[in-house]
């Protein structure tokens, strides 16, 4: 007696951003998202089921049940589970995820030097001038952007922060500057930071 071919295991499977990052952008993000796969399978004609593989995010893992790390790729992210019995025969079913991109916060740009209280450069003046430029993924707007500015002196531990309001939820920043006032006969260490929903 022959088996016939069609004779053999399938399954689905459930996919769950264990982030909860897909319930604010709609889907996964690549950086951001985990994705745990969960595997229904089912037997032909009571074979038992021997293995089971998961392929998700480049990586093989074997059980009913896997977490990936963060997503690596931004599109099109293939998921497939793979079932076999004790007859030896397999069956597989796959689905296909779109993953957005995302990239952490980034300072592109940022200069100082010593100027006059309306900005003109000045190397014995009392004030400094800051001047960054600054990305954020906006995530079709639904991401968030906070920036702030933080000086000391070089003698000092503690840095002042400015909070700069104005550029709140600004996701491309060029060329912004501020000034503040700076001891003369002191040097000065600047820091820009700029946070976003999940880096900073």
């Amino acid at each position: 007696v022959t088996v016939p071919a069609s004779v053999k295991p399938s399954c689905t499977f459930t996919l769950d951003d264990i982030t909860g990052v897909d319930s604010i952008y709609g889907s996964p993000v690549k950086g951001l998202s985990k994705i745990k796969v969960t595997v229904n399978a089912q037997t032909a004609y009571s074979s038992p089921i021997d293995t089971c593989r998961i392929v998700a995010n480049g990586a093989a893992y074997s059980g009913t049940t896997a977490t990936t790390g963060v997503l690596k790729q931004s599109g099109n992210s293939v998921v497939t589970a793979t079932v076999t019995d004790a007859r030896g025969r397999s069956g597989s079913v796959s689905y296909t995820m779109n993953v957005q991109n995302y990239s952490a916060p980034a300072i592109t740009a940022l200069s100082v030097h010593r100027c006059d209280e309306d900005g003109t450069s000045n190397d014995r003046g009392e004030f400094v001038k800051a001047t960054f430029s600054a990305t954020v993924s906006s995530m079709s707007n639904k991401n968030t952007a906070t920036y702030s500015l933080l000086y000391k002196k070089s003698t000092d531990s503690i840095y002042t922060e400015i909070p700069l309001d104005g550029l709140s939820n600004n996701f491309a920043v060029s060329n912004y500057s501020y000034i503040f006032e700076a001891d003369g006969s002191s040097s000065y260490d600047v820091m820009v930071s700029v946070t976003d929903r999940h880096n900073g």
